[in-house]
């Protein structure tokens, strides 16, 4: 009998099967962490931007970017919260060998990791966007 995290396993097999498991959604958990530090710089980039461009030009702001906090929010929250939803489900399925919670965990391990992944993928992406379009403005000078 193996523990792991905090649950006793019989089988050794299906010990390392669960320990696997709880670590890749453990993986999957800091991935949206630092999904949600991307998208919490961007914003705060963003707004900082858009703020420095009006005191430049003295033109208002149309764009919904500095008001788009609930947008900010659930691109931080998303990625957190249901990988951490998954991760308590599979313990908890682990813990009780109910083989309908797994089932349930395997379908959305593969619908959470791809949000994720994709996730990621966007925040890396605008993130790249955003630098190279400081960098293309810092030679435009307002009149």
């Amino acid at each position: 009998m193996r523990r792991v995290c905090g649950l006793q396993i019989a089988d050794d097999r299906m010990a390392g099967i669960a320990k696997r498991l709880l670590l890749a959604h453990a993986v999957i958990i800091v991935i949206g962490l630092l999904t949600g530090v991307l998208e919490s710089i961007k914003h705060f980039a963003l707004v900082a931007a858009v703020a420095d461009l009006e005191a430049k030009s003295g033109e208002s702001d149309s764009s919904p970017i500095s008001s788009g906090g609930s947008t900010v929010i659930l691109n931080i929250a998303v990625p957190l919260a249901l990988p951490t939803l998954a991760f308590f489900l599979a313990r908890a399925g682990l813990q009780g060998n109910n083989s309908s919670i797994l089932q349930a965990i395997c379908m959305m391990d593969g619908c959470c990791t791809c949000c994720t992944g994709w996730a990621v993928v966007s925040s890396i992406l605008s993130f790249m966007l955003m630098l190279s379009q400081k960098n293309l403005g810092r030679g435009y000078h307002l009149q």
